[in-house]
């Protein structure tokens, strides 16, 4: 699988005589697509019960999904994930999640080994919505709906979200 290629730079534009002013910086851009990438950084905020940073430990287990449904692609419940730094709501240590992967969307699935930032939605009211009604009760406790790639540029977007979204 490849690893994500983030690449950020700054502009410079030459005025005259050779002096540089400094125009824009350019956001990183993501060369593969991350679990939850239709859902927007603020909608995951706002319904997130858990932001947090963390290493994937095991990819977890696939549940088999009917093949007659509209969606395609993996369902992977037990994802074991070291949590490196807690953004919204303590947590500590190491969480299972449940995680669906969208391959309509162009979404990859995890890597071993890597690290990402999680939102979480740990009290979700919609848990009888395909995909998620394949699960068990228990695997349907702790739902990743959006990641991001674990890097300085999205953990002070992460940061600035959580402190403009509205507690719920």
């Amino acid at each position: 699988m490849n690893s994500k290629c983030l690449v950020s730079f700054t502009i410079f534009v030459i005025v005259s005589h050779l002096s540089l002013v400094h125009v824009s910086a350019v956001p990183p851009l993501i060369a593969i697509t991350l679990p939850g990438s239709s859902m927007t950084e603020a909608s995951a905020a706002s319904k997130a019960d858990l932001i947090f940073s963390g290493k994937v430990l095991s990819t977890g287990h696939q549940v088999i999904l009917p093949t007659d449904e509209p969606y395609s692609g993996p369902l992977y419940r037990g994802v074991l994930v070291k949590v490196l730094k807690s953004f919204h709501a303590s947590t500590a240590g190491k969480v299972s999640v449940s995680i669906f992967i969208n391959y309509v969307s162009g979404e990859n699935v995890l890597v071993e080994g890597k690290s990402y930032i999680f939102f979480v939605e740990t009290k979700r009211e919609s848990a009888a919505e395909y995909p998620y009604n394949c699960l068990t009760r228990s695997d349907a406790n702790a739902i990743a709906i959006k990641l991001l790639p674990d890097t300085n540029f999205f953990i002070e977007e992460t940061k600035s979200l959580i402190a403009h979204t509205p507690q719920r």
